[in-house]
C-alpha cells in the first residue's frame, strides 16, 4: 500500500506498507521482504516507509 501528499508543488510525503504473511503447508518457511534488514522469525513480516520528497 502507498500514499502520497502533495505539501507544495515541489514537496510531498509519502508512506509505503508491506505486510507478509505465510499460511498453509508454507508455515515453516522465512518471509523475507526486500529491502528489510533481516527475514522474520515469525509467520508475518511488516515493513514500514515513510519520507518527504523534495524536487529542486
Amino acid at each position: 500500500m502507498t500514499t502520497t501528499y502533495l505539501l507544495s508543488k515541489a514537496t510531498s510525503v509519502y508512506a509505503v506498507a508491506a505486510l507478509d504473511q505465510m499460511g498453509g503447508a508454507a508455515t515453516n518457511g522465512t518471509i523475507f521482504i526486500a529491502g528489510t534488514a533481516v527475514p522474520s522469525t515469525t509467520n508475518r513480516q511488516l515493513a514500514v516507509r515513510a519520507g518527504i520528497l523534495h524536487k529542486f
